[in-house]
């Protein structure tokens, strides 16, 4: 194998990896937003009042 062949395989190969790598980091965090979103709203509608949560249509059961 010559030199230039083998540079352009590590190339793609450091390319790869690191597309792979942004990739998994941003999927992580797009799920780390969405479990802090369910958090927060988990918290709003236990502050909320039994008369609160029946006006839009759930009970104290309906929360996580």
């Amino acid at each position: 194998m010559d030199c230039k062949r083998k540079k352009s395989r590590c190339f793609i190969r450091c390319l790869l990896f690191k597309t792979i790598s942004k990739a998994i980091f941003i999927i992580i965090v797009k799920y780390l937003k969405r479990v802090q979103s369910r958090r927060k709203s988990t918290i709003a509608l236990q502050k909320m009042s039994d008369e609160q949560l029946k006006d839009i249509g759930l009970t104290r059961d309906d929360i996580p």
